[in-house]
């Protein structure tokens, strides 16, 4: 384990370069559960993160129904987290699944009181803000959520009945 002493220890993020470079080598030499346990066990309030397959596994989760599926219009059946704020009985359901990248940028500029140009300029410059691979890595071309006109159809999620 690695002794908090000195000044290295204190300054924030003025020193963060420095203390990386000591708690990283030791901190990669051990699996993240045992790490865990190594530093609960000396007082360090800390909590491995959990990765998506983890989080829908753990045994909390499925007690509780945390655990949803939605249908999402161009990803399929799809598992989602309920919100963990649950009442005495039951709780918020979700009824849809997570918009996709700018799928509702349009409504929300429209709201803000953008004109028909400006959020076309805004919409069609997402390039700029997201490099010249975004369109590759969504799979789709954001212009054709935020501007359905110009898009093929596409089937709306319908809430439950």
């Amino acid at each position: 384990m690695i002794h908090a002493v000195g000044p290295i220890w204190h300054g924030g993020t003025q020193n963060e370069d420095a203390l990386l470079a000591i708690v990283e080598p030791v901190i990669r030499k051990r699996q993240s559960g045992e790490l865990e346990a190594a530093l609960m066990e000396v007082g360090v309030p800390c909590a491995r993160v959990n990765n998506f397959q983890e989080v829908f596994d753990h045994p909390q989760m499925v007690a509780r129904g945390m655990v949803q599926e939605v249908e999402h219009p161009r990803l399929g059946t799809m598992k989602v987290t309920r919100n963990p704020v649950l009442l005495d009985h039951d709780g918020p359901d979700i009824a849809r699944p997570a918009p996709m990248l700018g799928e509702h940028s349009e409504v929300i500029l429209r709201e803000l009181g953008y004109d028909d140009g400006a959020i076309r300029t805004l919409t069609g410059s997402v390039e700029a803000i997201f490099g010249p691979d975004w369109e590759a890595a969504q799979g789709a071309s954001l212009l054709d959520r935020v501007h359905p006109e110009d898009a093929a159809p596409v089937e709306p999620a319908r809430a439950p009945s």
